[in-house]
């Protein structure tokens, strides 16, 4: 210690020496034990004792002898001594008033000699006290701040450990602060209030939603479906997962805990609710192409219908029911029946059907046209709702009839300077079968001219078409290019077939052929035509020769039964069997045999003529046979 400074308990020694003095001192003077010093003493013992674990100074020492012996008054005695030695000096000379007073107020009592206390003995070092007095005031100020906060620290840990104990408790069978399952706080709650909670918040599902497009519902509650949970069996298992030692750290954080409140039910009532449930009657309606106010086409969007696909909407309940989910959103899960054609399928289409609407097909008749658009035959086109289109051809023929009657000359009565008989008018007549034999002039083939302007159309590309005439066997009703076609031909020519320079006349009642070339006769020969009865009969017309074959044989069957024969020479002049041919099995020619030995319609000629046609006259021959 510095500056001389005894150590705390030198200082105590000196005081408990200076207190034993005391003692002393009293018993000598009064002869017996002072309660005081009797007092101070003991004092000082408990104050040695108290200064072995808390350091004190001299005057809070002196304060705790004095406060023991407060009670006998002897404390301020005691409190003057251990202040100073003159203090003390002081104190002993009071102390001997009190017994002088008493010797004058009785002088007949026996006085006793006391000796008066010396300085000597209440000597005190008291540049020692002093030392003593500084060193306590330092080591105390130092011991009460340790004191102080290990005192608070001690207070913390106390209340700390009972917090804990507490919380400890409290958390027992209860969930911990800050839990959550399903969204709803379980915090300080049994199972069983855990799990009446979940319920009353609605984790608990007791139902199934269907949302729709229209913004509505549809509910089917779980116990149509049989449904029981195991709500209890699953909380119970998260309250025993529960670490409760270490509840305190739940008052910093959240603990969520999503649990599959799942169960068991009859999956094929479910189907059945399904099934019978209302969502919606309504189909979907597919995108289509339609014409426009302009007449062009464009595209009719889709729509959507409130009819479900029950097979998707039944597995997406299921998947719903299993995960615990309590709504089904019909569209998000594609449960609605979609359009089978939607808006972009139809683009190409629409492309397509546009160029059929341009489309222009030209029908080029020589001397004149005819033309055909989408709008002159629209309901030929049967547009799907794919956008795909089909032509009925029927329309188209219809159409093409149309021309026939206005340009087709094939059977129409016609002007003719006969050899014998002058000016006359041939009309081409139906025959036993109400068929016309005689083929002259123009016959459009509807069917093949309706099937080329639908594939015109088709393509899309505007198209100039040649008549497609009828035909039979390679053998086209057009006049075989005998007559040209031009407005004058059609005008004269067809109507006037004196215009014709070659051909053959057959005048049925003179029973006589010629053939005129380049206006010439040329041959002539006599002919048995066809008996005059309506199944046998040479019908008069005009025909062409349409084909020449050698060594025919000729075989048919009227009512009067089967015939068969032979020719060296076939010209065949007629659509279905009527031909100028070679008759050896006649006598003669001409005059009236045909009224009784006539042929079953064909005209009969000797050898040697039939040679003649079959060599000379050319096919595409017009030939004209008349009464």
């Amino acid at each position: 210690m510095s500056d001389g400074y005894k150590d705390t308990g030198d200082d105590i020694e000196e005081i408990i020496a200076q207190v034993n003095r005391y003692k002393q001192e009293k018993e000598r003077l009064f002869g017996k034990k002072d309660e005081a010093a009797q007092k101070a003493s003991e004092s000082v013992s408990d104050a040695q004792s108290t200064l072995s674990s808390e350091p004190k100074s001299k005057e809070q020492i002196a304060d705790m002898i004095k406060s023991s012996l407060i009670d006998n008054d002897k404390g301020d005695d005691l409190g003057i001594v251990l202040a100073s030695p003159d203090a003390a000096e002081n104190q002993s000379k009071a102390n001997e008033q009190p017994q002088n007073d008493s010797s004058q107020k009785s002088e007949q009592e026996p006085q006793e000699s006391k000796p008066a206390i010396k300085d000597s003995q209440f000597e005190l070092d008291e540049k020692a006290i002093r030392r003593a007095d500084k060193h306590y005031k330092i080591k105390s100020k130092n011991g009460r701040g340790k004191t102080a906060v290990l005192f608070i620290v001690g207070i913390v840990i106390i209340l700390l450990a009972g917090a804990y104990v507490t919380g400890l408790i409290m958390t027992k069978d209860q969930f911990l602060p800050n839990t959550y399952i399903n969204g709803v706080n379980v915090s300080g709650m049994t199972s069983e209030q855990a799990v009446q909670t979940i319920e009353m918040n609605g984790n608990h599902l007791n139902k199934l939603v269907f949302l729709k497009n229209d913004g509505t519902s549809v509910t089917i509650p779980y116990d149509k479906f049989g449904y029981e949970f195991n709500t209890s069996e699953l909380v119970s298992k998260q309250l025993d997962n529960e670490n409760n030692y270490l509840y305190f750290l739940n008052f910093f954080k959240d603990t969520k805990i999503n649990v599959n409140l799942s169960g068991a039910y009859d999956e094929e009532k479910l189907k059945e609710q399904v099934v019978n449930a209302s969502f919606g009657t309504k189909q979907p309606t597919n995108a289509k192409i339609v014409r426009g106010s302009d007449g062009k086409f464009k595209i009719e969007s889709e729509k959507e219908g409130t009819a479900v696909d029950i097979d998707k909407t039944v597995k997406a309940a299921i998947a719903a029911v299993n995960s615990q989910t309590q709504e089904v959103d019909l569209e998000k899960e594609d449960c609605y029946l979609k359009p089978s054609v939607v808006s972009s399928d139809l683009e190409s289409k629409l492309s397509a059907l546009n160029k059929i609407f341009d489309v222009t097909v030209e029908l080029d008749f020589d001397y004149t046209t005819e033309k055909l658009t989408y709008n002159d035959i629209e309901d030929a086109f049967d547009i799907k709702d794919d956008g795909s289109y089909t032509i009925n051809e029927e329309i188209i023929w219809k159409w093409v009839d149309g021309l026939r009657k206005k340009y087709d000359t094939l059977h129409k009565t016609r002007r003719f300077k006969s050899t014998l008989q002058g000016e006359i008018e041939i009309n081409s007549q139906d025959d036993y079968f109400g068929q016309k034999d005689a083929i002259f002039g123009y016959m459009l083939d509807a069917d093949e001219t309706a099937k080329a302007i639908a594939d015109a159309f088709k393509s899309g590309e505007s198209t100039k078409l040649e008549p497609i005439y009828y035909h039979n066997g390679g053998y086209y009703y057009d006049t075989m290019g005998q007559v040209k076609h031009d407005k004058s031909d059609e005008a004269d020519v067809i109507t006037d077939l004196s215009r014709i320079n070659s051909y053959v006349e057959v005048d049925l009642t003179n029973q006589t052929l010629w053939y005129y070339q380049d206006g010439k006769k040329v041959f002539e020969c006599g002919v048995v035509s066809g008996l005059p009865t309506k199944e046998r009969m040479t019908y008069p017309g005009i025909y062409q020769l349409w084909m020449k074959e050698q060594n025919k044989k000729m075989e048919g069957r009227t009512s009067e039964g089967q015939y068969q024969s032979e020719c060296s020479f076939w010209n065949y002049i007629s659509v279905r069997s009527i031909g100028i041919h070679d008759a050896t099995w006649h006598t003669s020619y001409g005059g009236d045999r045909y009224k009784w030995a006539g042929s079953h319609g064909c005209v009969g000629v000797s050898w040697d003529s039939a040679q003649y046609i079959f060599n000379n006259i050319p096919i595409g021959t017009v030939v004209i046979m008349y009464y």
